[in-house]
């Protein structure tokens, strides 16, 4: 059950620290532009930090934001998986060099844009946490029974060992400010993959990172309640 109230309130909390947090990085922009002369160079390094933790700052309400739009129930319908994976590559871009390699997807009943939006979080992640050789990633499905399996795997950097359900956590930042982002992209993956009755884990990998998970292909309906035969229009 999504709790709307909950929902609202995240979106309220981003929307509320956004305007404090733009003040802040105007305000000491200003400082340093217009006292430039009269502030010694740890003033000028001091108004530097300031700048970048309110934009940190900013980036984890975005993220809240972000979040918070996702908490409600899937709106499940036919959806094409390489049609969403489409999308999300497109709003992503690769580099030249990079390449990537799938199998035919196929379709599941689902909500067309949270799936969009979890293979454009899984696929960043390949291009932020890239390793020094040019990027290959694999998408690959597998269908079992009812249950649709899917492996995103990359050439890139990996995960730490004893982490792998470590970077499903909110805010959980592995490498700390190194790489851009608010460390909330795998936490938002495992919500939308668990609201369409799926699993999501880290599979072991001697290169790269590999993230499998696994969607219904048909959700089972719910029967629909016993007609009131003392409603209006009832025979």
């Amino acid at each position: 059950m999504i709790d709307p109230e909950c929902r609202d309130f995240l979106r309220g909390v981003a929307h509320d620290l956004r305007g404090p947090l733009n003040q802040l990085r105007t305000f000491s922009t200003l400082l340093c532009k217009q006292h430039q002369s009269s502030l010694a160079e740890d003033g000028q390094t001091l108004c530097s930090y300031i700048d970048q933790a309110a934009k940190r700052a900013a980036v984890v309400a975005d993220a809240i934001d972000t979040f918070g739009r996702f908490m409600r129930t899937p709106e499940f319908e036919q959806t094409d998986l390489n049609s969403a994976m489409d999308t999300a590559l497109s709003e992503i871009g690769l580099d030249p060099a990079d390449s990537i390699s799938r199998t035919d997807l196929g379709h599941v009943e689902g909500d067309r844009s949270m799936l969009t939006r979890l293979f454009r979080d899984l696929l960043t992640n390949c291009l932020k946490f890239r390793g020094n050789e040019p990027l290959k990633i694999s998408v690959s499905a597998e269908l079992h029974d009812n249950e649709k399996s899917i492996a995103v795997s990359d050439n890139g950097i990996g995960i730490p060992a004893g982490h792998a359900d470590t970077v499903f956590q909110p805010l959980k930042r592995l490498n700390g400010f190194r790489y851009e982002g608010a460390g909330i992209g795998l936490t938002l993956c495992r919500s939308i993959v668990h609201k369409h009755g799926g699993r999501i884990w880290i599979e072991p990998a001697q290169t790269g990172t590999t993230v499998r998970f696994t969607l219904l292909r048909v959700h089972e309906r719910e029967a629909a309640p016993p007609a009131d035969r003392n409603a209006p229009g009832c025979p």
